[in-house]
C-alpha cells in the first residue's frame, strides 16, 4: 500500500471528511483543492458550516450530526486496490492526525478511561484531551503510574481527573515507577471526582527517545511543606505550641526538639509537682543556620533527692524551679545552638520588677493560732525595700473530714501594717468540707497603699477574729510578690 502521507495531494484517489463515528459527511478529490478543503474544515470552530457540504449524491447531512465532544475524522484513498469510491471508506487510512496540526480541532476531545495493571489507555483524538479517570474495578483506591502514549504528539496536553470520590486514583511520579509520568517535585496527585484534576503535557523532543507526560499544573497546587522549604537550606519551623504539664514528666524524661519535625514552641504548665526523675529538654536532628526552638516553663516544681531539670544544657536551682517563670531561646549559628535563659515579661510586674514565688505549708496547728501568734511568710528586708504581693492562692489537696471554724478573714500583709495587702473569707476557704484550691483577692481593688506597705518588713498570714478551731487539715500557700526598692 502507498504511503499515504505521501500521497496526500497526490491527485489521486479521493479524501473523506467523516463523523468520530465514520459517517461519511464529504467527498473530495484528492488534489490541492481537496487539501485546502480538509484544512479549512480542521480549523472550523463550533459545527460544520453548512456552505462546506457535498453530498456526492442524496441530501447533506444535518447540521447536528456532527458530535461536539469529539470533532472531525479524515481519511484518503489514493485508489489503493483499485478506483476510491464515493461514500465508502473501503481502502481508505485514516489521516487526521496529519491533516490536524497537532490535532487541533473544533472541540475538546472528552473521554472515560479506566486503569488495567496501572496503565491507563487513552485515544488521542485533539491536541487536548480530557480523561476521567476510574479505578480499576471500581476499587476505592488504585495506582495511575503510566499513560499509554499511542498516537500523541509532542506537545499535546491532557486533563485527567477522576469519575468518584469514593474510586480515588493516585497518579505516582516516573521517579517511584520507572513509567512515563513526571509530576511536579514528584510529589503524588490523588484524584477523586472531577473537582480535582491534573493537566499533563506529552513530551517527545527527540524521535529516538520514548514520550513522556509531564505535570503543567494541578487544581490542588502544589503546597510547599516545610521539608519542602527546608530541602532548600531554609530554616523553616513547625509552627504552633507543644503543651506538657509537670506532672506529666515529673517522674523524669528527655524531650528532643528536632528541626522540622517539633512544633518550635514547648510550654510546660502546672505544679507545684514534686520531681522524681530527672527532665531533660534537648535538640536534635540536623538543624540549619537559623533554627530555633522557646520552651516557656510556666510550671513550679519541687527538686526531690538529686533530680533536676535542665533545659538546652541549663540546670535550674531549686530556687528557680520552685519559682518558674523562665522562657529559654535557643538558636542554631554555624554549629551549635546560641541559648538565652530570660524572665518571661509575664512574670515581671508593670513596673519590669521581677516576680519571686514561694511555697509554705501551712500545718493544723499554724492554721488553728493564726489570731494570736500568725504564720511568718516572708523575712524582713533592707530599710529601702518593701514587698509587694502580685498574687496568692491557699491549696487542700486532702481534706480530713473536719472543716476549721471561724468567723473572720484570713489575711497576708506586711508585719506591722495596719491593712493587709490581700484576704479571703473563711467560708472562702477554711470553712470548706472538701479538698479546694482557692484565690486571695487584693483588699483595696488592686492598688497598694501606704498603709499596706512597710519598709523592710516581711509578710505574715493572719485571720481576724479569733483563732480558727476544730481539727481541720493542713494546707500549703502559694505566693507570687515583687521586691521594691525605694
Amino acid at each position: 500500500m502507498a504511503n499515504e502521507i505521501k500521497d496526500i495531494g497526490s491527485g489521486t484517489g479521493k479524501l473523506y471528511v467523516t463523523t468520530p463515528a465514520s459517517v461519511i459527511l464529504r467527498n473530495l478529490t484528492n488534489n490541492l483543492s481537496g487539501v485546502r478543503s480538509i484544512i479549512n474544515i480542521a480549523t472550523t470552530v463550533g459545527i460544520i458550516p453548512w456552505e462546506i457540504y457535498q453530498n456526492g449524491g442524496g441530501a447533506p447531512p444535518l447540521q447536528d450530526e456532527y458530535d461536539s465532544n469529539f470533532g472531525f475524522r479524515f481519511y484518503i484513498n489514493a485508489d489503493y486496490g483499485g478506483a476510491a469510491p464515493e461514500g465508502s471508506l473501503v481502502a481508505a487510512v485514516e489521516i487526521t492526525k496529519y491533516i490536524v496540526s497537532k490535532g487541533l480541532q473544533s472541540n475538546i476531545n472528552s473521554q472515560i478511561a479506566t486503569i488495567s495493571g496501572g496503565v491507563l489507555t487513552v485515544t488521542r483524538k485533539s491536541v487536548l484531551t480530557k480523561v476521567y479517570v476510574d479505578t480499576e474495578g471500581a476499587a476505592p483506591t488504585d495506582f495511575l503510574d503510566e499513560i499509554a502514549a499511542g498516537e500523541f504528539i509532542e506537545g499535546d496536553f491532557v486533563v485527567i481527573a477522576g469519575v468518584a470520590a469514593g474510586r480515588v486514583s493516585t497518579l505516582r511520579d516516573v521517579g517511584v515507577t520507572a513509567a512515563n509520568i513526571h509530576l511536579a517535585k514528584a510529589k503524588p496527585c490523588e484524584l477523586g471526582d472531577e473537582a480535582i484534576s491534573i493537566l499533563l503535557q506529552y513530551v517527545k523532543p527527540n524521535l529516538a527517545t520514548a514520550g513522556k507526560f509531564v505535570e503543567v499544573s494541578r487544581t490542588d497546587d502544589l503546597t510547599r511543606t516545610v521539608a519542602d522549604i527546608r530541602a532548600e537550606g531554609l530554616p523553616a519551623p513547625i509552627g504552633g505550641v507543644d503543651t506538657q504539664t509537670i506532672a506529666s514528666i515529673a517522674g523524669g524524661v528527655t524531650i528532643t526538639l528536632t528541626p522540622g519535625v517539633s512544633k518550635q514552641v514547648l510550654q510546660i504548665t502546672g505544679g507545684p509537682t514534686n520531681i522524681t526523675g530527672n527532665i531533660v529538654i534537648t535538640t536534635g536532628g540536623v538543624p540549619i543556620d537559623g533554627d530555633s526552638f522557646v520552651v516557656m516553663l510556666d510550671a513550679l516544681a519541687n527538686y526531690t533527692a538529686a533530680f533536676t531539670i535542665t533545659i538546652f544544657g541549663i540546670t535550674l536551682t531549686a530556687a528557680q524551679a520552685l519559682r518558674g517563670g523562665f522562657r529559654f531561646e535557643a538558636v542554631f549559628d554555624t554549629a551549635s545552638y546560641r541559648v538565652n535563659m530570660i524572665n518571661d515579661a509575664r512574670y515581671l510586674s508593670t513596673s519590669g520588677a521581677e516576680v519571686f514565688y514561694v511555697q509554705i505549708p501551712i500545718s493544723q496547728g499554724d492554721t488553728q493560732t493564726l489570731f494570736s501568734v500568725g504564720k511568718a511568710i516572708l523575712g524582713g528586708l533592707g530599710a529601702n525595700q518593701s514587698i509587694r504581693i502580685k498574687d496568692a492562692v491557699p491549696d487542700m489537696n486532702v481534706y480530713n473530714g473536719t472543716p476549721y471554724a471561724t468567723s473572720g478573714n484570713m489575711q497576708l500583709g506586711c508585719v506591722g501594717a495596719s491593712s493587709p495587702q490581700y484576704s479571703i473569707s473563711a467560708n472562702g476557704f477554711l470553712f470548706g468540707t472538701v479538698a479546694r484550691r482557692n484565690s486571695f483577692v487584693p483588699q483595696s481593688g488592686g492598688l497598694i497603699t501606704d498603709t499596706q506597705i512597710v519598709k523592710g518588713a516581711g509578710i505574715e498570714l493572719t485571720v481576724t477574729g479569733a483563732d480558727p478551731t476544730a481539727n481541720g487539715s493542713p494546707w500549703v500557700l502559694h505566693m507570687w510578690y515583687t521586691i521594691i526598692e525605694s
